[in-house]
């Protein structure tokens, strides 16, 4: 953010995107615990550093969801997501034609949805599973106008 820049609302990736990680984690030790308990009969106890696999997993989807940034200033929407692949996305308020929020069922009871950010010219930017969708489109209109008044 550049000095004069005033942050006015925040948001973050939601929780639902663990599910799947932990479900791949899970599934793995099962197949990692039973092959490592043998193993340690047979002395070769090196096979429960497999242990580390699901671990990372969890580890890789938590850092992703902790290291993401939604953020809309008074000035410009800025959006960093992932850890290890990185998405970035920055456009001025003044440059935004629409923003649109996707939810189906799940979504809407837990609160979570895809926005859709479509600049001038046609360029669209899509972002999946973020909380609270429709406060950031709201939050995104408000800063629109306010702009628009000026």
């Amino acid at each position: 953010m550049q000095a004069d820049e005033r942050p006015l609302h925040k948001t973050t990736i939601h929780w639902i995107v663990l599910i799947v990680p932990i479900l791949a984690a899970i599934f793995t030790l099962i197949l990692i615990a039973p092959i490592a308990l043998i193993s340690s009969w047979k002395d070769q106890s090196w096979v429960w550093l497999l242990l580390v696999i699901p671990v990372a997993i969890i580890t890789s989807a938590v850092l992703s969801v902790k290291t993401s940034e939604l953020v809309i200033t008074d000035r410009r929407v800025l959006i960093k997501v992932g850890f290890v692949r990185r998405q970035t996305f920055e456009m001025f308020i003044s440059r935004i034609e629409s923003v649109a929020v996707s939810q189906g069922m799940l979504g809407r009871f837990f609160n979570y949805g895809t926005v859709e950010i479509r600049g001038t010219g046609g360029s669209a930017e899509s972002f999946a599973n973020i909380v609270a969708p429709l406060q950031f489109r709201d939050a995104i209109q408000l800063v629109q106008s306010q702009a628009e008044r000026r």
